[in-house]
């Protein structure tokens, strides 16, 4: 008669238990880890300031055509869209009324920078018509972000006459009157020896209420 079953089959059995601990001890650590990113992920808050200078950053450094992926939630999502049609909004708005180069994007900042010769702004102290319109169209810009955004533009005048600081307010004073926020509009005078008028504009994340 052969050995009884129980024999010949306990040890190999035993065996093949003892194999697979170390196995079910990393299955179960696995799990134990995507838990834990599953609540870190849940109770997270992106922060649309920060994921745009991180996008601004990877854009500098990797120059693409390809779009780069945003980061997740509802409100950033619409940051990062509004963020990328921003260039073509201030193209548009600057190109109908001024003589301008077209309007770049500063990489370290993320802001869109577009100049025009004072002489097109300005008649004297006084706003060209030109002028006059482009920044009647900028302050309905500022006064209509995108949802979820806030818009603000820093105007600089260049510095070389009497006329230099008069110029600047007269920037402030029309786009406030012409429905602008005033938190949203900052202007300056400047050493700039190309004698042009330079504006900057930047997308912010809204105010929380």
């Amino acid at each position: 008669m052969g050995q009884p079953r129980a024999e010949v089959d306990g040890p190999e059995s035993v065996g093949g238990a003892e194999a697979f601990l170390p196995v079910q001890a990393f299955l179960s650590l696995y799990l134990v880890l995507l838990a834990f990113f599953i609540v870190l992920a849940s109770v997270s808050q992106p922060e649309a300031s920060r994921a745009v200078k991180v996008i601004a950053s990877v854009r500098a450094s990797f120059p693409s055509d390809l779009p780069l992926g945003s980061p997740t939630g509802e409100t950033t999502s619409l940051f990062v869209e509004a963020e990328r049609a921003l260039p073509d909004r201030v193209g548009r708005l600057v190109e109908a009324d001024l003589p301008v180069a077209p309007p770049r994007r500063d990489p370290s900042t993320g802001q869109i920078a577009a100049e025009t010769p004072v002489e097109a702004m300005f008649e004297g102290a006084s706003l060209s018509r030109p002028g006059q319109a482009f920044l009647r169209r900028t302050a309905t810009f500022l006064a209509s972000p995108p949802e979820g955004t806030r818009l603000a533009v820093i105007a600089l005048v260049p510095d070389g006459d009497a006329l230099s600081a008069e110029r600047a307010v007269r920037i402030a004073r029309t786009l406030i009157d012409d429905g602008a926020p005033a938190d949203a509009v900052t202007v300056g005078v400047e050493r700039n020896p190309e004698r042009a008028v330079r504006f900057f504009f930047a997308l912010k994340p809204a105010r929380a209420p």
